[in-house]
């Protein structure tokens, strides 16, 4: 097999440039664009697998995902063929190899798709591409959504989520920005999956709760029952951290860093039933959180003097006032409330 049939077989296999097919964004679109133009027979690679690719797509929805895999496997086995009668026969033309390729292709779409439509009787129904809702909170607030599989999830203050109207018959995935807890409805058949940045978690029957923001490049999954598997994707979407979560596990991924440890469950989940826990942070900490509850922003004069202070205090119901009143006697500061705006005096 040459260096060329090589890179079409990987880019016919890639996930990644899967997407690129059937469903780019623009950060897909430049990767690609940028990979194709490093090497000059990229771009003839990216072209042939591009043929392929477009054969199949048309009907690649309509199967289950296990389908969907022997057909790569029966195309890559075709491929794997033709480079050998390449090899064997070197009158051959590259154009003809790929001609034949695309023949073996189109001959394994017909005899695959006829067979499962006859095996059910014609009875199979498509699934109709799948739009997304889309629902975010406002600051201030928690709201609490059901999706149509039984599955709750409660959202913190300022989060998104995207999610299906209806999950399709093999998956149930979402898309979260911000910091939600979900309480999982068992399908043993259909994992539900919680996508967030560069995060995918995992679970079939389960409750856990995810907290990452865009500003902060900081992500907590904390399982609270069930069992999970979070894992850390590149932008190729290949896993490059994988861990399993069993009760009381969180695992925090900053930057490059891996951690998972126990977690306090009070101090993690309280969010959901509407207290602020402040119990054991620092000043900084209590200020960033109480950013999040109340859509406020802090204005903080001799900040230094707070270094080392430890407050406490876990509130519900109470208004921003009486909160900092509180916290006041623990970090010594007086305060003045603008509008939208909290001026500290330390």
């Amino acid at each position: 097999m040459t260096n060329r049939d090589q890179i079409v077989r990987d880019l016919i296999k890639d996930e990644y440039f899967h997407k690129l097919i059937i469903d780019p964004d623009q950060e897909c679109i430049d990767f690609w664009n940028n990979w194709e133009n490093e090497l000059f027979e990229r771009k003839d690679c990216v072209n042939k697998a591009k043929a392929v690719l477009l054969a199949f797509k048309f009907e690649a929805d309509s199967i289950s995902h296990t389908k969907k895999n022997k057909l790569w496997d029966s195309i890559s086995d075709q491929i794997e063929i033709a480079s050998l009668i390449k090899k064997r026969q070197q009158k051959d033309t590259s154009r003809q190899l790929w001609y034949g390729i695309a023949a073996a292709v189109t001959l394994l779409m017909i005899v695959f798709f006829t067979y499962n439509r006859v095996r059910v009787g014609h009875n199979e129904i498509t699934e109709s591409k799948i739009v997304l809702m889309e629902k975010e909170v406002p600051k201030g607030k928690i709201s609490s959504l059901e999706f149509e599989d039984g599955t709750i999830v409660k959202l913190f203050s300022g989060s998104i989520i995207k999610y299906p109207k209806k999950f399709s018959r093999h998956i149930r995935e979402v898309y979260l920005e911000g910091e939600g807890f979900f309480e999982v409805a068992k399908d043993t058949n259909r994992p539900f999956i919680v996508k967030t940045n560069n995060l995918r978690t995992t679970a079939l029957g389960t409750s856990f709760n995810v907290r990452t923001f865009k500003n902060i490049n900081k992500c907590n999954v904390s399982l609270v029952t069930g069992k999970v598997k979070v894992e850390r994707l590149d932008k190729l979407s290949d896993v490059v951290n994988e861990v399993i979560l069993l009760p009381g596990e969180e695992v925090v991924f900053v930057n490059e860093g891996v951690d998972k440890k126990q977690f306090n469950m009070e101090e993690v989940v309280s969010w959901k039933d509407g207290y602020i826990y402040l119990e054991n942070k620092s000043f900084e900490e209590s200020l960033e959180i109480l950013e999040r509850w109340f859509e406020i922003d802090f204005e903080v004069k001799n900040i230094r003097k707070a270094k080392g202070k430890i407050g406490t205090g876990k509130f519900r119901n109470q208004s921003l006032k009486n909160i900092l009143q509180i916290m006041g006697y623990s970090f010594d500061f007086s305060f003045e409330i603008n509008d939208k705006k909290v001026i500290i005096n330390l």
